[in-house]
């Protein structure tokens, strides 16, 4: 009888209360991990929803400080659709999605590239 010696690593640890994104591109032309000051940019993944009226959750901008997307069109657990902010500089920034998933601490998703402002 052949016997295997198996040992499990874990690759990755994350909160299952933490928004996840899986994808964020531009609806005015479809393209992936970019946009434009006003356009609207679609993000996917999982456990998104909030308060779009509590300012301390939402989607944000963040390029050494976070800019909180002020227009919500889209807000539910899966899809997230917001307004880029109309100051935002041209650049690269990290999209963060802040949820309360327990209705009091605030849980922080970031996606895991680069969303570039054109």
């Amino acid at each position: 009888m052949l016997k295997l010696n198996t040992k499990m690593t874990r690759l990755e640890y994350f909160d299952k209360r933490m928004a996840a994104i899986r994808s964020a591109y531009s609806t005015s032309d479809d393209v992936t991990n970019r946009g434009r000051p006003g356009e609207i940019v679609r993000l996917d993944g999982v456990r998104m929803g909030f308060d779009k009226k509590d300012e301390r959750v939402g989607v944000f901008f963040v390029n050494g400080v976070a800019v909180r997307s002020m227009a919500y069109h889209v807000n539910n657990s899966r899809i997230v659709a917001a307004t880029i902010p109309a100051d935002l500089e041209k650049g690269a920034y990290t999209l963060v999605v802040r949820t309360m998933p327990n209705g009091k601490d605030i849980a922080e998703g970031r996606y895991n590239k680069e969303f570039i402002i054109r």
